[in-house]
């Protein structure tokens, strides 16, 4: 038996920004469309926390508001008839693994000895990260993240403050978020192979040199100077395709 206990975020991705909005789980989807033609992701794993953690000492979720390191659990599960092997019913409602079991369930023995029938646990979660709640993001602000804060869901790698502009999330400039991210799009101009795959867009140019610095013109782009991007000769469709990989 399963209870669903949370929301999920849909970015809506129009001209002028992100916009966030909340949806109940059932019609979550991992990606759509809205009747204006503008392109909604479903955000689970990052989605706003929920004011539900695990108490201290207790083995029920109780009231609180979240904070870094605390369960954000999203679905809970029972165990209705005695087995066995106590873990394993838990383990059929899509834990990938006993650890992660035992990550969102810090009250459970590591043989589950301790498990209490009828009593709901946390099968679909994940631990709180530190949140942007006062605007500020990224690196220099111990990786705080802006998904799920109110000054938007993009952390500026120029101002390492959150935002929702379109400058704020476009590729080159949003560290992480609702959008690429330094993960995929470089934010200080390195790239490719030597550096994780990332490409490159935006004010650092569309091409990725051998050496693994973004720019443009032959320096850059020439056929024998380019590893990635709009090399010469060669057909790109990096962003092209961002409206459908996300």
């Amino acid at each position: 038996m399963g209870m669903d206990l949370g929301t999920c975020s849909a970015a809506i991705a129009p001209a002028t920004g992100i916009i966030v909005r909340s949806l109940t789980s059932g019609g979550c989807a991992p990606w759509g469309w809205d009747d204006q033609r503008r392109w909604i992701i479903y955000e689970y794993a990052e989605a706003r926390p929920m004011t539900q953690r695990w108490g201290a000492n207790a083995d029920l979720l109780s009231h609180g508001n979240l904070e870094a390191g605390d369960v954000n659990c999203r679905y809970t599960s029972m165990v209705e008839r005695e087995t066995d092997d106590r873990c394993a019913p838990l383990m059929r409602y899509g834990l990938k693994s006993v650890e992660d079991l035992f990550r969102l369930n810090p009250v459970l023995r590591g043989d589950c000895s301790n498990i209490k029938y009828n009593t709901p646990y946390c099968t679909k979660g994940f631990l709180e990260p530190l949140r942007a709640y006062d605007g500020f993001c990224g690196p220099p602000h111990n990786n705080a993240t802006c998904r799920g804060v109110d000054h938007g869901q993009c952390c500026n790698s120029e101002t390492w403050r959150c935002g929702q502009s379109e400058q704020d999330c476009a590729m080159g400039v949003c560290y992480e978020g609702l959008c690429w991210g330094h993960k995929h799009y470089t934010t200080d101009g390195t790239c490719g192979s030597q550096h994780g795959g990332r490409k490159c867009a935006g004010k650092w140019g569309d091409c990725c040199s051998v050496d693994g610095r973004c720019g443009t013109g032959p320096e850059f782009c020439s056929r024998d100077a380019c590893q990635s991007g709009n090399c010469e000769g060669t057909e790109h469709s990096d962003t092209a395709n961002q409206d459908q990989t996300l």
